[in-house]
Parts: C-alpha cells; structure tokens; sequence
C-alpha cells in the first residue's frame, strides 16, 4: 500500500489523537531479515565478502574525530544555523527572514 492512500485516514486519527488503524504489511523487518541471512550462507556469503575484500584493498581505514562528547541523556534541543541569502533569494523568504517549512515548501522554492 502507498502513504498516499493512508494520507487522510492518517490525519483523521491524528486530529481525533487517536492511533490510525493501517492495514498490517504482509512483509515484516523480520522476514526479510530471515531471508538475507540464510540468503548470506556459504559460497554466496564468500563471494559477497571476497567482492567487497578486493573493493576495498589498500583503502585506508577512516578514522572519524568525534567533534565533541555527546551527552548521556539524548535530547532533541537543537541550534541555529546562520546563513546569508543571494538578493534574488530574499523576497521569496517570510518579512522576519526566516523560512518556515510551510513557507518553503510554498514560497522559497
């Protein structure tokens, strides 16, 4: 099924705040994580990794810097970001400079 179909019975149920009652998915996580791993056995297994293996010969292992400590409790506090808009940009933007989703999705394109 598409989201498209679910759309409206979506927002019904989110307006009432009630949970949307969907069709179950005949397909699972689960089930198609069964599948890969014993699709994964054996020589399909040594092919896959050998492919990789060459692939990746002589690549340097990528070391990431962990650009601060994260914290134990994560939170959803986000930040801003400043940026300079072209002059040909501003008008489309809202009167106070800032471009909400909905402004963007109508607006700032």
């Amino acid at each position: 099924m598409q989201f498209r179909q679910h759309r409206p019975d979506l927002r019904a149920a989110h307006r009432k705040g009630e949970e949307a009652k969907l069709p179950e998915l005949p397909v699972q996580y689960a089930d198609y994580a069964i599948w890969q791993r014993e699709l994964l056995r054996g020589e399909v297994l040594e092919r896959q990794t050998g492919y990789w293996k060459k692939q990746l010969e002589g690549v340097e292992e990528l070391e990431l810097p962990a650009d601060r400590p994260r914290p134990a409790l994560m939170s959803q506090h986000g930040a801003r970001v400043r940026a300079a808009l072209s002059a040909d940009l501003r008008p489309k933007t809202r009167a106070d400079g800032r471009c909400s989703w909905r402004a963007s999705r109508k607006n700032c394109r």
